[in-house]
C-alpha cells in the first residue's frame, strides 16, 4: 500500500476565497481528476464538527475526539490511488473567530500536526505533506467576517465595536507562523497565498492551489473561470439581519426572515 504521492491541505482561512476555490475545482473537475483527487469540505462534517469543538474548548478529550475521527475517516480512502491528494475544509483551522470567544485559528497549531500525523500513519511514514493557507489583508478579512456572522449566526455588535473587539483574530500571518512552527518539525512546508495577489490572476485561489499541488500549466490554461461566490450582502440587507439578531428572540422566526434576506441577495446575485 502506497496511497497518494504526496498530500496537500488546505485549511482555510474562512473568507479567503475559499468558496470560490471550491466552486473552481468542481467545475474543473474533469481535468483536474485526470491528475489528482480533491476532496471537499462536505467529505469532513464529523471531523469538521470535531475540530470546531477542540477551538472552543482547547481541551485534550476533543483532541482525542478530532483524531479519533481522522483516523476513521482515513481508514476509508483507498491505499492503491498514487494521485496526488488535495484536502480542503476551512475547519482544520478550528471554527470562525469572533464566535463562541473564538480569538484566534491558534487551534490550527494542534490539529495540522495531527492531520500530518494520521496521514503518515494510514499511508506511509515518509508521506510527503504540503500545508497551503489562503490568508487576506486585515481589515478586509475582519469586515467579511462580522458580516458573515451577523447574516448567519447572532452576532449583535455593530462593525466598530466588533472590529475593535477581534482585530487579534485578523492577523492571519500569526496563524500562519503559529502553524509553521508547529509544522517545521515534521518536514511539513507551509505557504500562504495572498487573496489580494492570487484572486485577481486566472482561476483565482483555486488555480494557484492546484499549481501547488503539481497540476500542469497546459491542464489549469484549459479550465473555465467560476463567477465569484459568497458575494457580500448589501449594506441595507446586512442591516436587517442585524436588527433581527438584536430584536427578533425566536429563534426559528429570525432565522427563516434570516434566510429570506440571503435567498434574494443569492437570487440577485444569480445563484
Amino acid at each position: 500500500m502506497t496511497g497518494p504521492t504526496h498530500v496537500l491541505i488546505h485549511p482555510g482561512f474562512h473568507k479567503t476565497g475559499t468558496s470560490s476555490a471550491r466552486a473552481f475545482w468542481r467545475q474543473n473537475r474533469k481535468i483536474v481528476r485526470r491528475h489528482a483527487e480533491f476532496l471537499l469540505k462536505w467529505r469532513f462534517e464529523p471531523l469538521a464538527d470535531a475540530a470546531r469543538a477542540y477551538s472552543r474548548t482547547r481541551r485534550t478529550l476533543e483532541r482525542e475526539v478530532f483524531n479519533f475521527r481522522l483516523m476513521d475517516f482515513l481508514g476509508d480512502l483507498p491505499g492503491d490511488d498514487a494521485r496526488p491528494l488535495l484536502l480542503t475544509c476551512e475547519e482544520f483551522s478550528g471554527h470562525l473567530p469572533g464566535a463562541w470567544g473564538i480569538e484566534d485559528y491558534g487551534a490550527a497549531a494542534d490539529l495540522l500536526p495531527d492531520m500530518v500525523a494520521g496521514l503518515r500513519t494510514r499511508f506511509r511514514a515518509d508521506l510527503p505533506v504540503e500545508v497551503v493557507f489562503t490568508t487576506r489583508e486585515p481589515h478586509a478579512w475582519l469586515r467579511s467576517a462580522w458580516a458573515h456572522n451577523v447574516a448567519r449566526s447572532t452576532e449583535t455588535d455593530d462593525w466598530d465595536t466588533y472590529a475593535a473587539r477581534w482585530q487579534r483574530a485578523a492577523d492571519l500571518d500569526a496563524a500562519v507562523a503559529g502553524a509553521r512552527a508547529a509544522l517545521t518539525p515534521h518536514g511539513v512546508p507551509v505557504t500562504a497565498l495572498a487573496l489580494e495577489v492570487v484572486g485577481a490572476a486566472p482561476g483565482g485561489p483555486g488555480a494557484a492551489i492546484l499549481r501547488h499541488l503539481g497540476l500542469p500549466e497546459r491542464a489549469l490554461a484549459r479550465m473555465e473561470p467560476v463567477v465569484r461566490r459568497n458575494a457580500a450582502l448589501a449594506p441595507d440587507a446586512l442591516a436587517e439581519c442585524l436588527r433581527l439578531n438584536r430584536q427578533e428572540k425566536d429563534k426559528k422566526r429570525r432565522t427563516a426572515a434570516k434566510e429570506a434576506i440571503l435567498a434574494t441577495a443569492r437570487s440577485e446575485a444569480g445563484y
